[in-house]
């Protein structure tokens, strides 16, 4: 080629890369990107979404609702546990898609080239400098091409196996979190449902005993002014009256969050009534221990959620461990398929192939050590992270207990401050003499009465609270797992059995359950 047409190739090249270069700039150009705030009518269109979300397909409350059908409901429509149930799923969806990655890979391509003119060519002796061959082709202007071929790496099988055991545990532990969901769900729900209960007993006698109170404030406050009565008497009758209404007054706040968190936690429309079904309070059995504070952390390290958890994360490390070694390994690829082509000056326009490729990073061979010793590390690290979880879960049911113990002797306590109060409520109420001091007086040990017997629910509230921080810390709250097909009521009836019937059986622990509900 002559030095002119050099030139004249160089000047060429540089007029294509100008024009290629102007016409990137003016497609980045044109296709700059500028946030789009979201308008407001597609705000409501999420709210709206979401409100139907929240709330879609849930069985409508048919009447009070009690413990079982309160964790029935909680089970079945808590948006957390939703939420749980789709991890779940996801992890089990990329096990599945990751599985894939072990079949031989099936490659099929096809291809067109076509060019202006002849791909033609000579050749020259190295020797002589002279032409040896005059100008000629072997290939058509227009080629067509195709191929299906299949590829196996038995390296990448290998460690695609090995990665698919990791997804698997990682199923596994997404479950153990959906377990532990559960289980503090339903201690949630306990503490909320026997606050409600307490709400639903007292809130129509406190909000009377608030009305009576304010009407003899006002009563006393006429007499004051009067002069009919002493003044320093009536202030400290007033001051009496008023202090038992701030005592009111704070009991009845708590009694009206009580059944607002119950309904979240039961995923009640908000705004929606409802009502639960309160028991008899005048025989409320205290819920019952059976089992020593050994044997109790012995069931707790081998049946909580955490502890599971970290069993599974051991194992993924050591997996880790075996594909570390495994990388080692040369890559041996196998493959075999069926090629095309429609060039007319072939002999054979259609054959057969089979090769076999053998490869090796040896950078990993210098990293080996490195790459061994990482994933033995994690080992040792999950080792000493489910120690000291252990050590954390042994601590937390030697709590439990001694706040179990706690809330039983509060208990007694509040029931028979409780009963005092109702003894001089009775005395106060049959005094004879209608007079002002009297009616204050009335009032005063009724409103005692109130508080005291709230207290008493609450305290009983405490002991189921407690008793169910122990089920919880030992993990025993393992409810049924296929709740998604089953209506409320047959799920409130299993539940009822599982709660009524809670035991653990086990070589070194036993844990009774007595209490109902």
């Amino acid at each position: 080629m002559g030095k002119g047409m050099t030139i004249i190739s160089s000047r060429m090249v540089r007029q294509v890369l100008a024009m290629g270069v102007a016409a990137a700039c003016l497609s980045l150009g044109g296709c700059a990107v500028l946030p789009v705030p979201l308008s407001d009518a597609a705000r409501l269109g999420r709210l709206q979404g979401d409100a139907h979300l929240m709330f879609a397909a849930q069985e409508p409350l048919s009447g009070p609702v009690d413990l079982y059908e309160a964790i029935a409901r909680g089970l079945k429509y808590n948006l957390d546990k939703r939420l749980k149930l789709m991890e779940i799923g996801f992890a089990d969806a990329r096990l599945q898609q990751d599985a894939t990655g072990m079949l031989p890979k099936i490659v099929a391509s096809a291809g067109y080239n076509a060019r202006d003119s002849y791909a033609g060519s000579s050749s020259r002796s190295l020797l002589t400098g002279a032409q040896s061959l005059e100008v000629s082709t072997s290939e058509d202007k227009q080629v067509y091409t195709a191929d299906l071929s299949m590829v196996w790496n038995v390296l990448d099988f290998g460690l695609t196996y090995l990665h698919s055991k990791e997804r698997a545990d990682e199923v596994l532990i997404a479950e153990e979190h959906r377990l532990k969901v559960v289980q503090n769900m339903v201690q949630d729900i306990r503490d909320a449902y026997w606050r409600a209960v307490s709400a639903e007993h007292m809130l129509p006698r406190v909000d009377e005993l608030v009305r009576r109170i304010e009407s003899a404030i006002s009563q006393s406050q006429g007499v004051r002014h009067s002069g009919a009565a002493d003044p320093a008497d009536q202030l400290r009758a007033e001051r009496e009256l008023l202090s038992n209404l701030k005592d009111l007054t704070e009991v009845r706040r708590k009694l009206l969050l009580a059944k607002a968190e119950l309904a979240a936690l039961i995923n009640v429309r908000p705004g929606e009534n409802f009502t639960v079904t309160v028991p008899d309070l005048s025989h409320l059995a205290s819920p019952h221990l059976d089992a020593r504070l050994p044997d109790l952390q012995r069931t707790a390290l081998l049946n909580r959620p955490e502890l599971r958890e970290e069993d599974y994360k051991k194992r993924m490390s050591l997996t880790e461990v075996d594909a570390a070694y495994v990388r080692l390994l040369p890559g041996v690829e196998l493959k075999t398929g069926r090629d095309f082509n429609s060039n007319t000056f072939l002999h054979t326009n259609v054959w057969s192939i089979a090769a076999g490729f053998l490869t090796k990073n040896l950078m990993e061979l210098a990293t080996a050590e490195r790459s061994i010793n990482l994933a033995q590390g994690d080992v040792k690290v999950a080792d000493a992270r489910r120690t000291a979880l252990s050590m954390a879960v042994i601590a937390q049911v030697q709590i439990a207990v001694q706040r179990y113990g706690l809330a039983q002797d509060n208990l007694k306590v509040a029931g028979r401050l409780f009963g005092v109060d109702v003894e001089l409520s009775s005395v106060a109420a049959s005094g004879t003499a209608a007079t002002s001091a009297s009616e204050i007086e009335a009032l005063t040990a009724l409103s005692h009465k109130t508080v005291s017997e709230l207290q008493y629910l609450v305290a009983y509230s405490d002991a189921q609270n407690a008793y169910g921080r122990i089920l919880n810390s030992v993990g025993a709250n393992r409810l049924p797992l296929e709740i998604e097909h089953q209506s409320v009521a047959s799920l409130k009836q299993e539940i009822r059995k599982l709660i009524n019937n809670w035991r653990i059986d086990l070589p070194t622990a036993r844990l009774a359950m007595n209490a109902k509900g």
